[in-house]
């Protein structure tokens, strides 16, 4: 006698807290050939919390629209159920290392993103997909613009991944 086994669409960890990611190098060949594709495959999964956000940054120009094909253009071609609601939490904020005031605008934005679904900010991954070299820079001008800062009053946490 022969059962169908029928994978698990869940997965016994338990759901992650509202998160915004922030993809530095969001336009880069990391990014698209495996970052995008894994955390839609999260998202397909049910794995990313309904409320989580992901926003790209890049010194490319692009707006929301552009930024959001490029991302399509990066899934799996079979992925095309669910494509429509994870690019829903895909937005793109241009900044460059060398000018501080693209920082200010990105701090605005995530702080936007704060408010859409909660009064309490969510927490915040700064994934660094960059060459090494900019780590210092980048990470400097997040200190800067106060997007590091984790306040006492809040229990929302504030992290740096490194990517290499």
């Amino acid at each position: 006698m022969s059962t169908k086994h029928t994978p698990a669409r869940f997965c016994l960890e338990v759901s992650p807290a509202p998160c915004v990611l922030v993809l530095f190098g969001g336009t880069g060949d990391l990014a698209r050939r495996k970052l995008l594709p894994s955390l839609f495959q999260l998202h397909a999964r049910d794995l990313l919390h309904a409320t989580s956000r992901i926003v790209g940054c890049g010194r490319s120009e692009h707006d929301d629209a552009s930024y959001r094909d490029l991302v399509a253009h990066a899934l799996p071609k079979a992925a095309h159920t669910q494509i429509d609601s994870f690019l829903a939490r895909v937005t793109y904020v241009r900044t460059d290392e060398t000018d501080p005031s693209t920082f200010i605008h990105l701090a605005t934005q995530l702080d936007a993103l704060d408010r859409l679904e909660t009064p309490a900010p969510f927490n915040r991954l700064y994934y660094l997909a960059i060459p090494p070299s900019s780590y210092q820079p980048i990470t400097a001008r997040l200190a800067g613009a106060g997007l590091l800062t984790e306040t006492e009053n809040s229990s929302a946490w504030r992290h740096l991944l490194l990517e290499k």
